[in-house]
């Protein structure tokens, strides 16, 4: 198995995106370009967890996985960060593209539903994301301060009533 994957997603794992992270947040200032983060969190994972069980929540995670990184373009990359919670970094060319790429994962993200241990691709039910965005320069100069900018966002979301695509506030 490659030790920058994250055994479960086979996307980056968390040690392998923050190095790769902190040299894409690097080149992007250097070339004077936007760079953005997309923190991801699946709403209710609980709820899958404790009523259909692990390997149900798995196979969330894993759809979810697939769902993300089918959005990329070129020069973004995502990684799990822990549990049900996924970090894109995306070269972009204004906050609205940046936006635009949430809302799409998003939107996609809602088609997916756990019933009975097994995927659903039409159930009336869904679980969702809640993303959380943030954009280099304007809400950090390193990745640390766009991961956290973006996890900021991402909780301002969640108690806001999930489901929805957040920005930070600007430094």
């Amino acid at each position: 198995m490659d030790p920058q994957l994250d055994g479960l997603t086979k996307l980056y794992n968390r040690h392998y995106l923050q190095t790769l992270g902190a040299s894409l947040c690097e080149q992007a200032q250097a070339d004077d370009r936007l760079l953005g983060l997309i923190f991801a969190d699946i709403d209710g994972m609980k709820t899958v967890d404790d009523f259909l069980g692990f390997p149900a929540g798995d196979r969330l995670i894993v759809r979810f996985a697939q769902i993300i990184q089918s959005h990329l373009h070129d020069g973004a990359v995502a990684g799990r960060i822990g549990g049900d919670e996924f970090l894109v970094i995306a070269p972009v060319k204004s906050e609205a593209e940046l936006a635009a790429l949430a809302e799409a994962i998003r939107e996609e993200a809602k088609t997916v539903v756990v019933m009975g241990g097994s995927y659903d691709e039409v159930s009336s039910d869904p679980v969702t994301l809640t993303l959380g965005l943030s954009c280099l320069p304007h809400h950090g100069s390193n990745l640390k301060s766009l991961w956290i900018a973006a996890e900021r966002a991402s909780d301002y979301g969640k108690h806001s009533g999930k489901d929805r695509v957040s920005w930070s506030e600007a430094v």
